[in-house]
C-alpha cells in the first residue's frame, strides 16, 4: 500500500510495508500527515537546512524536508527498516538530497556528523522507557541554533514529558493550532517546538 502526499507543489509517493504488520514502523501515522502539511505550510523552516528525522518509519515526513528545499536530509530509524525508507527515497527520486542512516537512540551520533538545523520526528513517543533515550540523543545532535519540530498524538496514559526536556536545557513551546495547517491539524495530535535554552540570540525561525 501507498500514500500519494500532495506537498512542494507535487506528488510524493510513499510506500508502506504492511507484512510488518507488528512494526509501528511501517506506517505512517496521523501525527506524521500533521508534521508532513506543518512543514508544507511552514516550509521556511526546512529550505536550506541541515534536517535530520529521528524515528523515520517509511520517511514521509523526511522525504517531504527533501522536496521543500532542504539542503540535506537524514532519515533514521533502526537498521531492519532501512531498505523501505531507501526504497521511498529512491521511488520520489530525493537522493541526491536525502539519505538513510541506522540510529538507535542513546547510540553514538558522530558519525552523522552533528549539530543539525533541524530535527524532526513525529509520533515517537509512545514508550516511557524511550523517552530518556530520546532526549539524550536529541541533545546530542542539537546546538543553540538547532530547531527541533516534533508532533506526537495525546496519549493521557503517556503525558508529555516537559521535565524531562527542561532537565536536559531545553524550552518547548507548544504550537497553537491557529499556526498548523488549516485541514492537516488536531487537538487529539500536539505539535511542539523544541531549542536548547541557552539559544538567547538566535533569530532565526522559531
Amino acid at each position: 500500500m501507498s500514500r500519494v502526499l500532495a506537498v512542494a507543489g507535487r506528488e510524493l509517493i510513499i510506500r508502506e510495508d504492511h507484512r510488518l504488520d507488528s512494526e509501528a514502523g511501517c506506517v505512517v501515522w496521523d501525527a506524521g500527515l500533521c508534521l508532513v502539511y506543518y512543514l508544507d505550510h511552514a516550509a521556511s523552516l526546512v529550505a536550506g537546512k541541515r534536517v535530520i528525522e529521528l524515528g523515520c518509519g517509511p520517511g514521509a515526513v523526511g522525504c517531504t524536508a527533501a522536496a521543500l528545499g532542504a539542503e540535506s536530509v537524514v532519515l533514521t530509524d533502526l537498521p531492519h527498516l532501512l531498505p523501505l525508507v531507501r526504497s521511498n527515497i529512491e521511488a520520489n527520486p530525493l537522493g541526491g538530497v536525502a539519505t538513510a542512516a541506522a540510529l538507535a537512540w542513546g547510540d553514538p551520533v558522530g558519525h552523522l556528523q552533528p549539530p543539525f538545523d533541524l530535527v524532526l520526528a513525529s509520533d515517537v513517543l509512545y514508550q516511557a522507557e524511550a523517552l530518556p533515550l530520546f532526549v539524550q540523543t536529541l541533545a546530542a545532535l542539537s546546538s543553540p541554533r538547532t530547531l527541533t519540530v516534533l508532533c506526537n498524538e495525546h496519549r493521557p496514559a503517556l503525558p508529555f514529558p516537559w521535565q524531562l526536556f527542561r532537565a536536559a536545557g531545553f524550552e518547548v513551546r507548544q504550537v497553537p493550532l491557529s499556526e498548523q495547517h488549516p485541514e492537516w491539524s488536531s487537538e487529539d495530535i500536539h505539535l511542539f517546538h523544541i531549542r536548547l535554552a541557552c539559544n538567547t540570540s538566535d533569530g532565526g525561525d522559531s
